[in-house]
């Protein structure tokens, strides 16, 4: 099972770059965040659902190009994620 505090707000994005990012500006007091890498597959979806089920607060980032809308509509309609 996931750890994650409940109600912690888990950060959702698309792009490693973003990942990336993040562990470089913020190193390891990281906020928690979970990147499906372009197109969550089952995996992802399961774990996302699970850390809602736990309690976490899905919060969904993604490109603003017409993929990553698509992608972002995706884990809403999925997960119980919030834009």
């Amino acid at each position: 099972m996931p750890a994650t505090p409940a109600s912690s707000v888990v950060h959702v994005v698309e792009n490693p770059s973003i990942l990336a990012l993040a562990l470089r500006r913020f190193g390891s007091p990281c906020p928690p965040l979970v990147c499906t890498s372009g197109w969550p597959n089952s995996a992802a979806v399961q774990l996302l659902r699970i850390l809602a089920d736990q309690g976490a607060v899905l919060r969904c980032h993604g490109d603003f190009d017409d993929e990553g809308i698509r992608i972002a509509a995706y884990v809403l309609e999925k997960t119980r994620a919030d834009p």
